[in-house]
């Protein structure tokens, strides 16, 4: 049996092939294939406070390597992140004791982010229009807009060193949607400071 074959048997399968360039997705893990390396993340905890996220990089850096995108297809149908780390690193094992052509200098990285850094499976924005505000919230970006001033108070993304509350921000959103629907603009800004979200505000009229 060959190696790729022999780490992958008792996978779980899913109906599911990867090109270069591609992401596939399913609601544990996002993978993409780049041209030289495949990147894997657990998406167990995406997009939630207080919550860690792990992921890997497989390094083959040869876009002719045969068995390593044989492994990167197969990677794309396996559900869990513990079996798609487990079948690269015996691939890498198997790779270096069989000396597969020479043994190619494969390599693997694993980190973890927070886990509002990282975009949840199936991700939608959201858009609430409640009594006094319409709020967006976007992965990338949020608006929050004071329907009951003529002046228009809104408030997006601090212009520096706003980004990375952009998705602590959604997360809020998210847990409070119905809640904002009766918030007002000030009720709002307040929970944005309480949960130390940046901001910038402007009168949209001006």
């Amino acid at each position: 049996m060959s190696i790729v074959k022999e780490i992958l048997k008792e996978a779980k399968w899913l109906k599911a092939n990867i090109s270069i360039g591609q992401t596939i997705e399913n609601d544990m893990l996002r993978i993409h294939l780049y041209n030289g390396s495949l990147q894997v993340t657990d998406l167990t905890n995406a997009g939630k406070r207080g919550k860690t996220v792990d992921y890997f990089s497989f390094n083959f850096f040869d876009r002719d390597d045969k068995e390593a995108f044989v492994l990167s297809n197969n990677i794309s149908k396996i559900k869990d992140y513990t079996s798609a780390l487990k079948a690269v690193k015996k691939f890498i094992d198997d790779a270096e004791k069989q000396n597969l052509d020479g043994y190619r200098g494969y390599k693997l990285y694993e980190y973890t982010l927070k886990g509002v850094e990282v975009t949840p499976a199936d991700f939608k924005p959201i858009k609430v229009v409640g009594k006094n505000v319409v709020v967006n919230a976007e992965y990338n970006s949020f608006s929050v807009k004071d329907k009951s001033d003529i002046n228009e108070d809104t408030c997006i993304p601090a212009i520096e060193g706003g980004k990375k509350d952009i998705k602590v921000f959604y997360r809020w959103v998210v847990d409070n949607e119905s809640k904002i629907k009766n918030m007002t603009f000030h009720d709002i800004v307040k929970e944005m400071m309480s949960n130390q979200i940046q901001f910038h505000q402007y009168c949209a009229m001006d």
